[in-house]
This record gives C-alpha cells, sequence and structure tokens, in this order.
C-alpha cells in the first residue's frame, strides 16, 4: 500500500487521497474539506496558513481541531496520524479501515500527535 487517505474518525468517511496525493493540497481543493466533514468554521481559517511553507502546522491544526486522521501507505508499513484527547475512536476506525487492506506481515505507525506535544508517554 502506497496511497495517501484521510479518515475521518467520528463518522467513517474514508477518502483515498491517491498515491501521489498530498494531504494538506488534498484538503485545501474547493469541496474536500467539507465532503471529510470538517467543521466550516475550522475551513474558514485555512487561508490563516501559507500552503507548502506551513504545511506541518496547516495538517496539525485540521487534525486539532476536527476528528480527522491522514494515512499513508509506505510500502511494507502504514502511518496513521491524528490528534486526540481520546484514542478510542481513532483506534476503532484504524482497526475498520486496516481490516482487509493490510496483510500479516504489514507494520503499523499510530502517532497520536495529541501526545507528542504535550510530552505524553504511553
Amino acid at each position: 500500500m502506497k496511497e495517501g487517505w484521510w479518515i475521518n474518525y467520528r463518522t467513517g468517511m474514508t477518502v483515498c487521497i491517491g498515491i501521489f496525493g498530498d494531504h494538506e493540497m488534498w484538503l485545501r481543493e474547493p469541496g474536500n474539506a467539507a465532503k471529510l466533514g470538517v467543521p466550516g468554521e475550522v475551513i474558514a481559517r485555512f487561508d490563516g496558513f501559507t500552503p507548502g511553507q506551513e504545511r506541518l502546522h496547516f495538517l496539525t491544526f485540521v487534525m486539532e481541531s476536527a476528528s480527522v486522521m491522514r494515512v499513508r501507505g509506505h510500502g511494507h508499513y502504514v502511518t496513521f496520524e491524528y490528534w486526540a484527547k481520546n484514542d478510542r475512536d481513532a483506534l476503532r476506525a484504524i482497526r475498520r479501515f486496516t481490516t482487509g487492506k493490510l496483510g500479516p506481515a504489514m507494520g503499523m505507525n499510530v502517532v497520536n500527535l495529541r501526545c507528542i506535544r504535550e510530552g505524553i508517554v504511553a
């Protein structure tokens, strides 16, 4: 697996952005963020981030402000990144997403960005 995905872990909506799709640019395309379930008040703040230059700040802002996670396949492993106070919904979404998609030798890198920022060790 090498595709990129967005998952709304509250609604279960999953969107494939393709092998060469960029998570930031996909969200900035008109209608995409709303389709994913990002609230209008969050979308209204997109222009406060310079595309490309502030990519990581932008993506972190969106994940912190909406119940969405980004996913990227790296061939033999998949990375899931999200921001949540409670991991339950995000981990359920990861389980639903991986069922039938990942083989037994596939690795997973699951990152709750909140834990990194706040220095929380699991």
